[in-house]
């Protein structure tokens, strides 16, 4: 009986001290992170249309307001390409978006071959 509650004693004491794990807990993303995600879900499909190709690690590198209207950007996002699952080569690739009143354009695509795998960890980490 003594051991018995040695060990009720123990698994309480655990329960109190040792916080709970969440299996698929998600990482808090700021407001600024979760704009920049909005967006480039927003274009996805410039995007595909601009790179051809597979890609990840998307990051929104800029965006400016044109001509003084509130509703005419041009947005600068970069983009990790690969092939299959994440294998090389892996390409960076900046694509300009420009939104105006008659819609989006593809304004540049400029594209840097054969990233390391350094390069590759470096742009990806978010």
């Amino acid at each position: 009986m003594r051991s018995f509650l040695l060990s009720a004693c123990t698994i309480c004491a655990l329960a109190i001290v040792v916080p709970v794990c969440t299996v698929n807990a998600q990482p808090v993303l700021s407001q600024e992170r979760i704009k920049d995600n909005a967006l480039v879900a927003l274009l996805l499909p410039q995007l595909n249309e601009a790179v051809h190709e597979q890609f990840a690690c998307e990051r929104v590198v800029g965006i400016r307001q044109l001509r003084g209207g509130n509703r005419e950007f041009e947005i600068r996002i970069q983009v990790v390409t690969h092939t299959g699952p994440h294998n090389p080569p892996n390409d960076l690739v900046t694509v300009m978006i420009e939104r105006d009143l008659s819609g989006l354009h593809i304004t540049d695509v400029q594209r840097t071959k054969n990233l390391s795998s350094e390069q590759v960890r470096e742009r990806c980490a978010h």
